[in-house]
């Protein structure tokens, strides 16, 4: 593309009045970096010397290598698919395992200052759920509780306000979790929601005094179903989200019955 711009036409296209030079296929070129050396087809123009931002600012470039590896860990990608990956873009090299694990400890500090920022005073809604993960701890292989909780700004915006490991779900961690929350700015919330757990709906009730609970339709709907015939779970489920969907408390009351003719016809 840089050389491109410089000729002032495409590859394959013709234009004696915008050209500028001609093409004159590639140098190989050596990037040596810290975390090894990448073997590059350096574009070559026939009348003058070729340049590029890559190699006057290779750091910079160095940089973006390793901001576009973390950021494919953050998106879940296994660190066996980014040894895969790098190995096919760059040729002969490729990143080990225990180098991108290496490379992914440069967002440890990004990751804290995330966690500490200053949190808006108010939000309409706040959801507060557990994510399950498999951690090591010790040399062994556990099943740890993530405790998450996502906030919605008056203006419609979503956001992830906290996370914090636990080592289990129980209303001590979660009263930690929001009271941290409250710590970084938080004052007041409209409407707080999540599943039964007792001890998470106990802290949000006395955390945020005054702000009514409900119950997450998610989890109510994954209650309900469970309960239900395999043969009736998509019809139920359909039904589920009527109600939640129903403009008015009226019509809401009318969908159980329209559920059990619905039954009873089948």
């Amino acid at each position: 593309m840089e050389r491109d711009n410089q000729i002032g036409v495409e590859k394959h296209e013709r234009d004696d009045e915008k050209r500028f030079g001609t093409r004159n296929g590639y140098k190989d070129r050596q990037l040596n970096t810290r975390v090894g050396t990448l073997n590059l087809k350096k574009p070559q123009i026939r009348e003058y010397s070729f340049k590029t931002m890559l190699f006057d600012n290779y750091q910079r470039s160095e940089k973006a290598l390793l901001a576009a590896i973390q950021q494919m860990v953050i998106d879940g990608v296994s660190t066996n698919k980014i040894q895969k990956i790098t190995k096919k873009l760059s040729g002969e090299m490729s990143f080990s395992k225990s180098t991108v694990s290496r490379l992914i400890k440069e967002l440890d500090p990004m990751v804290r200052e995330w966690r500490r920022r200053q949190l808006k005073s108010h939000y309409e809604y706040m959801i507060s759920d557990a994510c399950y993960f498999y951690v090591r701890e010790n040399k062994k292989v556990v099943k740890r509780p993530l405790l998450i909780s996502l906030g919605v700004t008056p203006g419609g915006h979503r956001e992830i306000l906290g996370v914090d490991m636990a080592v289990t779900e129980s209303e001590d961690t979660w009263r930690e979790h929001h009271r941290r929350l409250k710590e970084r700015g938080i004052r007041s919330v409209n409407l707080t929601i999540s599943d039964a757990h007792r001890g998470l709906v106990n802290v949000m009730e006395e955390e945020y005094s005054g702000a009514p609970h409900q119950r997450c339709m998610v989890h109510f709907q994954r209650n309900i179903l469970s309960k239900v015939p395999s043969k009736d779970k998509k019809l139920v489920s359909k039904y589920v989200k009527q109600i939640y969907s129903s403009p008015t408390k009226e019509m809401a009351f009318i969908v159980p019955i329209q559920v059990k003719d619905s039954l009873n016809g089948s």
